[in-house]
């Protein structure tokens, strides 16, 4: 998906895009398998992908990973798993028709199996009548409600929002937090101070990479008290002057996280305590 978002928009618009999607569903990851992944990219990352560049380049987008969605879709029906009497094509039952539909083309997004299984669903919905394609739209649809309305995740979705210049360190990082949080990397303060605002009522940390910082630590005191509240901060690996700044605006940076120590492992650690 990054792949095809990135082919139509710039690195730090793919990044947000796929923030917002993740903060809709209620995920700390993209749907990897069956359903969950159809309706993620049918329904939250549509939606941010329509926001921020437009609904004609979404649909561009969704299309282009098409053959995503039916082979991940597939990946989560067993291969014994079949009706035991196929149902077939037929009238439309009175009131049986569902009211919404999915925005998708069933077909044009799950695989041949899942889409049995979505027949098998409405098979015994209907009672055991032959189920009409309204019918297996509203057994889509109460899918995708069933993913909506699932509880959330057992611990709350945390960002992190790495302030740095080296382009291995997000990812590096979200993998040693091992899915506590969603780590974006930032580019520049605007970019920050709009993530943050996206975040209303989001536990958010800031992880200023003093080493290669992409946002400067003078910017960032500049706007310290609009972060107090709103995202903890830890400073990391900072320079002289760094030092002298934090030392000089305590009032503002008065809980903020300094570490010398220029380790992963040390930076690692503390951002899983701010976490906790």
């Amino acid at each position: 998906m990054h792949e095809a978002i990135g082919a139509v928009a710039t690195a730090p618009i793919c990044e947000a895009v796929v923030g917002a999607a993740l903060r809709a569903a209620r995920r700390t990851s993209i749907p990897e398998c069956g359903l969950d992944v159809v309706h993620f990219a049918d329904g939250p990352l549509r939606r941010a992908l329509a926001m921020r560049i437009g609904e004609d380049i979404a649909e561009e987008v969704l299309e282009q990973i098409g053959p995503l969605l039916r082979h991940a879709s597939s990946r989560t029906v067993p291969a014994n798993h079949r009706p035991s009497a196929p149902p077939e094509s037929g009238a439309v039952p009175a009131g049986s028709r569902a009211s919404v539909r999915p925005t998708m083309p069933i077909d044009s997004v799950l695989s041949p199996e899942a889409v049995t299984e979505l027949q098998l669903s409405a098979f015994h919905a209907t009672g055991g009548r032959n189920p009409s394609p309204d019918d297996i739209a509203a057994s889509y649809v109460r899918e995708c409600e069933r993913v909506d309305t699932s509880p959330a995740p057992a611990h709350a979705i945390v960002m992190v929002f790495l302030a740095s210049n080296d382009p291995d360190l997000a990812s590096a990082l979200a993998g040693a937090l091992g899915g506590r949080a969603v780590v974006r990397a930032v580019n520049g303060l605007l970019d920050l101070l709009d993530l943050i605002d996206e975040e209303s009522g989001v536990a958010c940390t800031v992880v200023l990479d003093g080493g290669l910082p992409s946002v400067q630590l003078a910017s960032l005191i500049a706007v310290g008290p609009d972060l107090r509240g709103r995202a903890g901060v830890v400073v990391w690996r900072p320079s002289e002057d760094d030092r002298i700044a934090l030392s000089t605006s305590r009032e503002i940076t008065a809980g903020w996280t300094t570490l010398h120590e220029d380790s992963f492992a040390a930076v690692t650690k503390v951002v899983v305590d701010s976490l906790a």
